[in-house]
């Protein structure tokens, strides 16, 4: 967050997405999978604690995960007006506008998974076996259905499938729109002279590059996502089938765990991707590394230094005032 922040990357708007999307992977992982490794150490998930644990952990879940994938849709959309319609990217591309827009998909989403802070809650569980209850997080009476079986359709629409087809759409417009710019730069520049040729090919080049890292961050997105969407619809249908054996249900169990790992590895992997394919945030990631050494190996006793430097130049400023009072 710190890097895209930095004060060379803030001229594009691209990099207000992209610090936003940093803190809400970020967000994704703690609420998700910090969770449920701590709950593996100590036995018990924190879900399941009370009842505002329950609400709170449900509903952020949902809230992050969703703006997080959007706003690489906003990304992409974003890459699609720069790489296709140039001449519009000075009015679409501004920073006021991508702030605006990552504020309307937090509320979006904030009113879209609203409900879930009524429709579940902590439930009691008899255990038959040992005659006490165990508590848990689980749809309210008369939420069961719209929590168990619809939402996980509409959670697959809102977080899988419509933004793997707009982003699919999109990178493939944006692909032949490259290619067929590529083609038409070779044709033109064959007749300019040397120094033109440079100028036009290093402004394309950091195009280029850009474009490269976006659209890597787009399919490692369509690449991790998709396996969890699945898995959730086949959740929500094989585990409330009483018919199905524990064999059948300890597979889903296990592709729900490696698909939950995928989507979890989306949200951790960015960092990576840029640094991988993006240039310039490598460059300003080593500049504020390397800045952050220096300061560490800056000696303690240079404040001393100054201090004692200030004290003796008081004192010599006293005497050469007192020198002229006595000769006056």
């Amino acid at each position: 967050f710190f890097i895209l922040r930095h004060k060379s990357m803030n001229k594009q708007s691209i990099y207000v997405y992209l610090s936003i999307l940093a803190i809400f992977d970020s967000l994704v992982l703690y609420v998700g999978l910090l969770r449920q490794w701590l709950g593996e150490i100590t036995g018990s998930d924190l879900r399941n604690g009370n009842s505002w644990c329950c609400k709170g952990i449900v509903v952020a879940g949902y809230i992050c995960s969703d703006v997080s994938v959007w706003l690489i849709v906003a990304v992409t959309v974003e890459r699609y007006i720069v790489v296709c319609h140039p001449l519009r990217a000075s009015y679409f591309c501004q920073e006021v506008r991508a702030k605006k827009v990552v504020l309307a998909i937090i509320l979006l989403f904030i009113l879209i998974n609203f409900h879930l802070f009524f429709s579940v809650d902590v439930q009691k569980h008899a255990d038959n076996a040992n005659g006490i209850y165990e508590l848990k997080c689980d749809p309210n009476p008369g939420f069961e259905y719209l929590v168990s079986f619809v939402w996980p359709w509409v959670d697959a629409l809102l977080y899988g499938f419509g933004p793997f087809v707009l982003i699919s759409i999109l990178n493939v417009v944006i692909l032949a729109k490259i290619c067929t710019a590529n083609s038409l730069r070779i044709r033109l520049l064959d007749g300019q002279r040397p120094a033109q040729t440079d100028n036009h090919s290093s402004t394309d080049s950091g195009n280029v590059r850009m474009t490269v890292m976006l659209l890597t961050v787009s399919f490692t997105f369509l690449l991790t996502t998709l396996p969890m969407n699945i898995s959730n619809i086949v959740a929500s249908i094989w585990f409330n089938t009483p018919s199905n054996s524990n064999q059948t249900r300890s597979k889903g169990i296990l592709f729900g765990t490696l698909a939950s790992l995928l989507m979890y590895l989306n949200h951790s992997i960015n960092f990576l991707l840029y640094c991988a394919t993006g240039r310039k945030f490598r460059q300003v990631a080593t500049r504020m590394l390397w800045i952050k050494i220096r300061r560490r190996k800056r000696p303690a006793t240079d404040h001393s230094n100054h201090i004692f430097c200030s004290r003796l130049t008081a004192t010599e400023t006293r005497r050469s005032i007192n020198s002229a009072e006595t000769q006056l």
